[in-house]
């Protein structure tokens, strides 16, 4: 009996059945008409490639389904605000929370350098610590 033969068949196979279940994601009407073209595409783009690829490619068949289902691809208004904005959003997060990422460490050990004898000595009263972190660390 080939191994190969039959470990390429197994693999081919189980994505074939998770290549089915992400076709689902889209609308019966999409996939009745371009089932056939998806299922193409993924086994072409597929062809002797690993099992993190096959996963990979078949969890984006699934995504752009669920886009097409909640009306989000480029062809919408509402895809193209997003693909617009999400950059630009993405970067304004990723700003606003650089600097608390820069100066936490910092804030961190000083607001835990003044209360560090409540925390070494369990048995005398507890001093809340968190209280001055906040504070530091927002302002």
């Amino acid at each position: 009996m080939n191994t190969a033969a039959t470990a390429t068949s197994s693999t081919t196979g189980t994505a074939l059945r998770g290549l089915r279940l992400a076709l689902r994601a889209y609308p019966a009407a999409y996939r009745a008409e371009r089932g056939e073209e998806i299922t193409a595409v993924h086994a072409d783009s597929t062809a002797g490639a690993g099992r993190l690829a096959v996963i990979r490619e078949t969890v984006g068949v699934a995504a752009y389904g669920l886009r097409v289902r909640t009306g989000i691809t480029a062809s919408s208004t509402a895809g193209r605000l997003l693909a617009t904005t999400a950059p630009l959003a993405a970067a304004m997060a990723l700003g606003q929370q650089l600097t608390a990422l820069v100066f936490l460490p910092e804030k961190w050990r000083q607001a835990t350098a003044n209360h560090s004898y409540a925390l070494q000595h369990p048995g005398t009263a507890f001093v809340d610590w968190h209280s001055p972190l906040i504070a530091q660390t927002v302002t």
